[in-house]
């Protein structure tokens, strides 16, 4: 489950450093990532950030997780 919650965050890292124009984006805005059910490829996940809370539905193709909805 460690693999979900690195692949998101740097994800999630990564999108918002774009939209906001930043190479990176400082830890204050980050806040949670918690993965709240994971069956076989899938899993649930809830990312606390500054402005907003989203849930996430994530899925693993070809040994990689990604995201497949946002909530």
């Amino acid at each position: 489950m460690k693999k979900i919650i690195l692949i998101l965050s740097l994800g999630f890292v990564f999108c918002v450093s774009a939209i906001q124009g930043q190479t990176t984006v400082s830890e204050a805005e980050q806040k949670d990532v918690t993965i709240l059910d994971v069956f076989e490829n899938a899993a649930s996940v809830k990312v606390i950030a500054s402005d907003w809370v989203d849930y996430l539905h994530v899925a693993k193709f070809n040994g990689r997780w990604v995201i497949v909805n946002v909530l």
